[in-house]
């Protein structure tokens, strides 16, 4: 059986999408915080393991796509909201 075909789409989306979801506010975070903010993103996200990203995409009809790209999008500007007011309340 190989499973190094098998990985998690949210994975791949959050990366993808992270830079462009936190615009402005992601210019205030250093390398650790961003990977803090994806983190936080994913442990928010259910996982979707799939083997071939063009066969789950393919499934997704283009509302579905819309939708599970605007729950990413919110995910990780949940996340950067968590991540900013700790930097925030560490540095009083």
């Amino acid at each position: 059986m190989e499973l190094d075909s098998v990985h998690n789409y949210s994975e791949t989306l959050v990366l993808q999408r992270v830079t462009a979801a936190l615009g402005a506010r992601g210019a205030d975070l250093d390398q650790e915080q961003l990977t803090d903010v994806v983190c936080l993103a994913l442990n928010n996200l259910p996982p979707r393991y799939v083997r071939h990203t063009v066969d789950y995409l393919s499934h997704l009809t283009p509302r579905e796509q819309r939708e599970l790209e605007a729950a990413v999008d919110q995910a990780i500007a949940e996340a950067a909201g968590v991540i900013i007011r700790r930097r925030g309340s560490d540095q009083r």
